[in-house]
């Protein structure tokens, strides 16, 4: 039995557990009342008392606590019940209890699937959210004490210095957008953003310059690293998720950053990227290179642009997600109902903006629509005619902009925006501007990541984008 960690941090974990399902059992707000404990109780017991326990009895306690987790897998597909925080914590329970039980009994079970175990800690992260008190602690414990005991990182592969391409191309004229987005020359005050600049867009060059990310995300081992083996993320198929092929799967976090960066011709040709994702709750390194910036706390009102605004709902009011993908890579023009601060810690990326003013002519869904807040009007490139009302009315006053490592791009909530990581642009078919982008250089490779988070203290939020992009 692997004793060391049990005493100073899994058996604290389990003392409480035990306490709360009894609690729960009697008050019934713990799980949901058809969720099994059963196979819990069980994994408690075998853990607490102190007689030899065959192999195939912890086997068969590890499968039914896998089975149980199915079963709330099943429930988070029911549209009804997927926020249900019982199943939630039921599901996250269930896992960190099984992993348990395959540490401290590995040797017992001739364990060799360590990667699935970890694996199953985090599909308790990605899919359930790792609800209630210290559960995503003992999770960060139990991966970091397998991978230290089972999956050390491998050395014999050198990995790049640098994920960065270094394929240079000229950034195009950008033809849906005639304006450029402010560029403001000093950060403002505080009193200054809320009071002058929290209506519209603007652009801080250099701003986070003195983050971490900065130095350290431009590198492939570092992001190995701060990973480590066993992990997996969710990723998606397609070029944007208004395409007719796109799809979801999990993708082990290696095998995705090895199919990002590679040069590799004989690669695939679908696009893979994440998107939408806590990364940096999952792999808390990751947070620990961002500093939040100023505004982040300013707690602003609804901007006249958009009255509507509510913060987040969550319980938290944190949300981390992340978009990681390769060159050519879309994210359509939408809406975000937040305060939205945009950082782009490594490389280029081309920015397209649009007021709410503009939402009629952009809303291209109707109101009950599950993608109302996403335009089906390609900004940067179509082989469609392109409706008169857009060129019209919403070119003459669309921003865009490329982003560098260092920038810090605010937004207000309501505002259209979209971002590609940069290949050739294509003409609309009767348009043409004068304006240009100052020279520079475009990613050919993009990971970025979004960051939505609202304040306890104040009822506002904001949405703070860390972008990562390979050029």
């Amino acid at each position: 039995m692997n004793t060391s960690l049990f005493s100073d941090k899994i058996k604290p974990f389990l003392d409480q557990l035990k306490v709360e399902i009894s609690e729960g059992i009697e008050g019934g707000d713990l799980y949901p009342n058809d969720a099994d404990t059963t196979p819990i109780l069980k994994a408690l017991d075998t853990l607490y008392i102190s007689e030899t326990h065959t192999g195939d009895e912890v086997l068969d306690i590890v499968s039914s606590l896998d089975s149980s987790i199915g079963i709330a897998n099943d429930v988070f597909r029911n549209p009804g019940h997927s926020g249900n925080a019982g199943w939630r914590q039921y599901y996250t329970d269930c896992a960190i209890v099984a992993t348990i039980l395959e540490f401290i009994f590995g040797d017992a079970i001739k364990h060799m699937g360590w990667e699935a175990s970890i694996q199953r800690t985090d599909l308790a992260i990605i899919v359930a959210g790792s609800p209630g008190p210290g559960r995503l602690y003992i999770i960060y414990d139990l991966i970091e004490a397998i991978q230290g005991l089972h999956l050390p990182i491998l050395s014999e592969t050198p990995k790049p210095s640098s994920i960065l391409s270094k394929r240079h191309l000229p950034v195009p004229r950008l033809h849906s957008a005639e304006l450029a987005v402010p560029c403001l020359t000093r950060p403002p005050s505080l009193q200054t953003f809320l009071s002058t600049e929290i209506n519209a867009p603007f652009v801080l060059r250099s701003h986070v310059n003195h983050w971490p990310a900065v130095s350290r995300w431009d590198s492939l081992d570092y992001l190995y690293r701060v990973g480590g083996r066993g992990r997996v993320v969710p990723v998606e198929i397609g070029s944007d998720y208004t395409s007719e092929d796109w799809t979801q799967r999990f993708m082990p976090w290696h095998d995705f950053l090895d199919r990002m960066f590679s040069d590799s011709p004989s690669e695939p040709s679908e696009t893979v990227y994440l998107a939408q994702h806590s990364l940096l709750t999952q792999f808390p390194d990751l947070r620990n290179d961002i500093i939040l910036p100023d505004y982040v706390y300013s707690g602003p009102s609804a901007p006249d642009t958009y009255p509507q605004y509510k913060p987040p709902g969550n319980e938290e009011q944190l949300v981390i997600n992340a978009w990681l993908g390769p060159r050519g890579t879309i994210s359509p023009a939408h809406t975000d109902p937040y305060f939205n601060c945009y950082a782009q810690v490594v490389g280029r990326k081309t920015i397209w903006l649009a007021p709410p003013s503009l939402s009629n002519i952009l809303s291209t869904h109707a109101r009950s629509h599950p993608l109302y807040n996403t335009s089906s009007i390609n900004v940067f490139q179509s082989d469609l005619p392109i409706p008169v009302d857009f060129v019209e009315h919403v070119v003459p006053h669309a921003m865009t902009i490329v982003l560098e490592p260092g920038d810090l791009l605010c937004m207000p909530p309501g505002w259209w925006h979209a971002m590609q990581i940069q290949r050739k642009l294509s003409p609309f078919p009767g348009l043409d501007n004068t304006m240009r982008h100052r020279d520079s250089v475009v990613d050919s490779t993009c990971c970025p990541m979004k960051i939505i988070f609202g304040m306890p203290s104040a009822i506002t939020a904001l949405c703070v984008a860390v972008a990562l992009t390979a050029y």
